[in-house]
């Protein structure tokens, strides 16, 4: 979308260029209006468009063609990602703020959509909670985990230091399948923040660093635990991190140096004891 320069200015880079673009775009308000907003929402309804930008229908038609005469826009979006990039970059705090907070507006009845928008609208503690809180319910009965942890996750922001151990621990628990190393972060947060939640955050950490290949460093984790914990739990605990890093010979290993520590195990320990016999050929033993 190459144009002949004005007067003497030569745009030296891309960035420039579009910069240049962008200036006149912003001697006409409507169409202005409309860039802004259009840089801020990611996906956008054309309800939401009218109410955020405060244009009519025919406004909004007039705008978006005077942007693709500039070359800013192809069709209704914008024609290089760098025009949203840079436009949004020209945003003050304050107009960021007022375009967010229209658009939560009109998403008051889609929580998870309207996140979206809480960290530019600097909505109050108390409302930025509330709202997540509907979020985190509505993703729960859509049984989505990644966004359940995410959200969880982002209402560690606001919540008091008092309330985020059991928080960043549920974040952990819903991330542990599709967010590995941020709900090992999230585990260890929660296991530094409150002592009574410390076996159950320091073993789930502890498993996902098993998982990760980090067996060595999962066990001197866990090993943190051992003067806490009975003989029976803490060995139950290094079945768990051995056989998800599926170190069978590791497993039976524990099993056998103290047999009369598994002889009610729950059903997960008994599936990698089962497991790690069966992987080292004693069949009979992992019928039993």
């Amino acid at each position: 979308h190459w144009r002949k320069p004005e007067g003497s200015f030569v745009p030296a880079t891309v960035e420039a260029l579009i910069e240049f673009a962008l200036g006149k775009v912003g001697q006409d308000e409507k169409s202005l209006t409309l860039l802004q907003s259009k840089s801020l929402l990611p996906l956008e309804t054309p309800e939401l468009l009218r109410l955020v930008t405060g244009l009519d229908k025919n406004d909004l038609v007039e705008a978006s063609e005077r942007l693709r005469q500039h070359g800013v826009f192809t069709g209704d979006t914008f024609a290089h990602p760098l025009y949203r990039e840079l436009t949004l970059q020209r945003l003050s705090k304050e107009k960021r703020q007022t375009l967010a907070r229209r658009a939560l507006e009109f998403l008051r009845s889609e929580p998870v959509e309207a996140v979206t928008f809480l960290e530019d609208a600097k909505l109050s503690t108390k409302n930025a909670l509330s709202l997540l809180r509907q979020a985190v319910k509505c993703a729960k009965e859509s049984k989505n985990d990644l966004q359940i942890g995410k959200l969880l996750s982002q209402m560690l922001e606001y919540l008091p230091k008092n309330e985020q151990a059991e928080v960043a621990l549920e974040a952990a628990t819903f991330l542990k399948q599709v967010a590995v190393a941020e709900a090992t972060r999230l585990a260890a947060r929660a296991a530094s923040l409150k002592r009574e939640l410390a076996p159950q955050a320091i073993l789930l950490q502890a498993e996902l660093l098993a998982i990760q290949g980090h067996l060595g460093e999962a066990e001197t984790l866990w090993q943190k635990l051992e003067p806490l914990l009975s003989k029976d739990a803490y060995l139950t605990g290094l079945v768990r991190l051995r056989g998800v890093a599926h170190d069978y010979s590791g497993v039976v290993q524990l099993f056998e140096s103290c047999p009369e520590c598994f002889t009610a195990p729950d059903a997960a320990t008994t599936q990698w004891i089962v497991r790690g016999l069966a992987q080292l050929g004693q069949i009979e033993l992992a019928r039993r």
